[in-house]
């Protein structure tokens, strides 16, 4: 009885987290180029380790899916651009300019910049 309710939550596990993939924007990100990605964790695996792995990990992605390419960590998909044209683009939105969580990883080192800093204080800068 607990063995069929364990694989009956895993079931539902699995079921959960492929309508959580499959919605919104993901259906158009699993389309863009990028490294292979494992079943729920993504590239998460390739960006354990120190911060010299992870960076030697980014670095060869960029050369390899240049201009931009995907990476997927559990359900949190992300684009990564490395083109200037790109940030041109992204830059002179208004729109859509807050950043994301990841960019707090940055403000220990550059502070409340023009690179960390979000909305606003972008366009005071111009």
């Amino acid at each position: 009885m607990i063995a069929i309710i364990i694989v009956l939550s895993l079931v539902l596990i699995l079921l959960v987290f492929n309508y959580c993939m499959n919605q919104g924007n993901s259906k158009y990100i699993n389309l863009m180029p990028g490294p292979p990605v494992r079943f729920i964790i993504g590239n998460t695996w390739d960006f354990l380790g120190s911060r010299k792995e992870q960076w030697n990990y980014f670095v060869n992605y960029s050369k390899e899916y240049y201009p931009t390419f995907k990476v997927r960590q559990f359900y949190y998909n992300a684009v990564v651009s490395c083109h200037p044209d790109d940030f041109e683009i992204i830059l002179n939105n208004t729109k859509h300019i807050d950043k994301s969580f990841f960019y707090k990883v940055l403000e220990p080192w550059l502070q409340t910049g023009l690179l960390t800093s979000g909305g606003n204080i972008i366009f005071c800068y111009k």
